[in-house]
């Protein structure tokens, strides 16, 4: 009676070990799946995807908002100001960077 204890508790253990094994297996492929974008800095601005990388010592100094357009004006770190237009859509959210454009002497 001692004996059959001893294996039905001896089985039970290595059963619980392989769903251990298991789900630590599953969770390592599904994180390995996953695609890490990169770092912000490595990717140049694209029309579409919603973000602009500025040039070191550019500083936003104004902003035009209509329901579905922004303008945001830039000032570069030589002086020049180049204009970012935006699209939004009807809440307020941005749906990309349209297309941008150096500002008129």
């Amino acid at each position: 009676m001692k004996a059959l204890k001893v294996i039905v508790v001896g089985m039970a253990v290595v059963l619980v070990a392989g769903f251990v094994a298991l789900f630590v297996t599953w969770q390592d492929r599904r994180v390995a799946r996953r695609e890490v974008p990169a770092p912000a800095a490595a990717r140049p601005p694209e029309a579409g995807d919603g973000r602009v990388v500025l040039p070191a010592g550019s500083r936003v100094v104004g902003v035009a908002s209509a329901e579905t357009m922004l303008d945001v004006l830039v000032e570069n770190g030589d002086g020049t100001r180049d204009v970012y237009q935006v699209a939004r859509d009807g809440g307020g959210a941005v749906q990309g960077v349209l297309r941008f454009r150096p500002e008129a002497p």
